[in-house]
């Protein structure tokens, strides 16, 4: 085995983790003018580990290519987006690959189906309750509660779906609605300060510690992470807030995640301060 070779493959790829996106400019294309008229335009796209813009030209088009495996679309979206605020003419062309469309209309279609599915099941639950309740007591007591146990379920779950792309917001999505969530219960069930005394705190813990298991598992680059580890760190420093203006009556599980918080965003900025500071350059366009 030729270790030169080996250490060559080892370094390139330490290398292109400090690597965010790679442009290729392709150039010119020029083919015989015969050709010209079964020609509409060029494309070229390459399989990159980050995100990757390339560029050609043909005629009197030029053609961007992005490609990533970042399943969100915002990087594309805000190029357009400049491209119009300096008045450059453009168009977006979608995916046209043999077979691809279909495939996206059926993929669509049975999501789509399985929405409405669950939709329904969840107004089923909550109707069948109410009757259910109707005709053993004359009254409707404890439907409430269920049908809004059924509701807070179908928003979860939509919430899930349409955040589905990239998990790591998902979570920060599903901390906030659910804590949201919890509260609302709390107040209108009597406020025994359940919510804020144990389900925020273990829900902010169980965050932070599933974002690197969730980064390791899908060999996410730092960059893809870290920003929502730092937003995770500071929603672990709202308990022993709580906790300071006597809200939080059972303080243990609140100190434990403030302290566990504080470690994290410690760590951060002590180990990895720089790329820290410019994900929050990039993230807060500071």
């Amino acid at each position: 085995m030729r270790w030169d070779i080996y250490f060559l493959m080892i370094g390139a790829n330490l290398g292109s983790r400090s690597i965010t996106a790679v442009y290729s400019n392709i150039g010119i294309i020029r083919l015989p003018e015969e050709y010209k008229e079964y020609i509409q335009h060029f494309g070229i796209f390459a399989s990159t580990n980050s995100l990757q813009m390339c560029s050609c030209s043909y005629g009197d088009e030029m053609v961007l290519g992005f490609t990533s495996k970042i399943p969100n679309d915002s990087i594309q979206r805000n190029f357009q987006r400049m491209l119009g605020e300096e008045n450059v003419s453009h168009r977006e062309l979608k995916n046209e690959f043999p077979g691809y469309g279909e495939k996206h209309r059926l993929e669509k279609k049975e999501n789509q189906k399985v929405i409405q599915t669950f939709s329904f099941l969840c107004l089923a639950i909550a109707v069948i309750c109410g009757m259910i309740n109707f005709m053993m007591a004359g009254v409707l007591n404890w439907f409430w509660f269920a049908g809004a146990g059924c509701a807070c379920a179908w928003l979860v779950v939509m919430v899930a779906y349409y955040k589905r792309r990239n998990i790591l917001k998902n979570e920060m999505w599903q901390l906030l609605l659910i804590s949201v969530i919890v509260i609302l219960w709390d107040r209108f069930t009597g406020w025994k300060g359940w919510s804020v005394d144990f389900v925020i705190p273990f829900g902010i813990l169980a965050v932070q510690f599933s974002v690197p298991v969730i980064a390791k598992i899908n060999r996410l680059e730092r960059e893809e992470y870290l920003f929502y580890l730092v937003q995770a760190g500071i929603a672990g420093l709202i308990p022993m807030i709580l906790v300071w203006t006597g809200i939080v009556q059972f303080a243990v599980p609140s100190v434990i995640c403030a302290g566990i918080s504080f470690l994290t965003l410690a760590a951060l900025f002590i180990f990895c301060k720089k790329d820290t500071m410019r994900e929050f350059h990039k993230k807060l366009r500071m």
